[in-house]
Parts: structure tokens; C-alpha cells; sequence
């Protein structure tokens, strides 16, 4: 089975190796996709998300990084996915990729699989990474100045 898990890896945590390691047990095939999402502000160049991604699960043999600018429905005919992978952190996450889930299906017939997130990332995700870390290199700044 092939499967296909994507997102805008701004920056790759924790969670989404967790995701991409249990994808690549239950599969025979898992695409990790870096993805264009026109809702969120492109801060880091596709290619530098995909040499992280690389870097991150390159201890996966039978996990290959690719990049990809359209739809994900487009990628995994391309592909010929089986499956697509999300990742569910709470009941709004659940609500969200379960519509997205549908609209897949009816889309290009392709299945959903919704994994739990690992209790220890339940509250990780690329945005609050990106706040903390913004926050912390405001602070290093100003207190350089003084």
C-alpha cells in the first residue's frame, strides 16, 4: 500500500516524524509531500523544507521526500496513492481532515487514514514552533542591543 502524508513542514517537528515513522510501519510506500498551502505565508523555500525533511526521516527506508505545488487529490493519482495520511491533534483537527477526508473520496476516490497524534505532541504544531522560536531570537536581539 502507498501512501501519501503532506503538509507545509514550516519547520518538520517532532509530530510530524512520529506521523511519517507510524505511516511507514502500516505501509509499504509513504510519500512525505512539503506542500504549497496559499492560507499559510511561505516563510522557509520548498527546497530548504524538503532537505529537512529529508535529513528527519532518512533513517526510513521505505519513506521518499518529494515537493509538490497543487492539489494533494492531484498528487496521489500521480502517484497512484492508496491512502492519504493526516494527523489529528484534537476534535477541531478531527472535524477538519475528516471534510477533507470526504471531499478526497469524492474527488479521486481515495481512502483517508486520520492518526492520532502521539499524546507527547498533542500540543506541538509548526505555528507555535515558529512563535516560540520567533520570540526567542526577538529576545536574543534586544538583548544584544543593550
Amino acid at each position: 500500500m502507498k501512501a501519501v502524508f503532506m503538509g507545509s513542514f514550516q519547520p518538520v517537528t517532532n509530530g510530524h516524524v512520529d506521523i511519517i515513522t507510524r505511516a511507514s510501519r502500516l505501509c509499504d510506500a509513504v510519500f512525505a509531500v512539503v506542500g504549497y498551502n496559499p492560507e499559510k505565508p511561505l516563510l522557509v523555500p520548498v527546497s530548504a523544507r524538503e532537505r529537512w525533511l529529508k535529513q528527519a526521516v532518512s533513517h526510513l527506508n521505505n519513506v521518499r521526500v518529494e515537493s509538490f505545488a497543487g492539489a494533494l487529490a492531484d498528487f496521489c493519482v500521480q502517484v497512484g496513492a492508496d491512502c492519504i495520511i493526516k494527523s489529528v491533534r484534537n476534535a477541531s483537527d478531527f472535524c477538519f481532515e475528516a471534510d477533507m477526508a470526504y471531499f478526497n473520496k469524492r474527488l479521486c476516490g481515495i481512502e483517508t487514514l486520520l492518526l492520532p497524534a502521539d499524546e507527547k505532541y498533542i500540543h506541538l504544531s509548526s505555528t507555535f514552533v515558529r512563535a516560540v522560536s520567533y520570540t526567542h531570537l526577538r529576545a536574543q536581539r534586544l538583548l544584544s542591543i543593550s
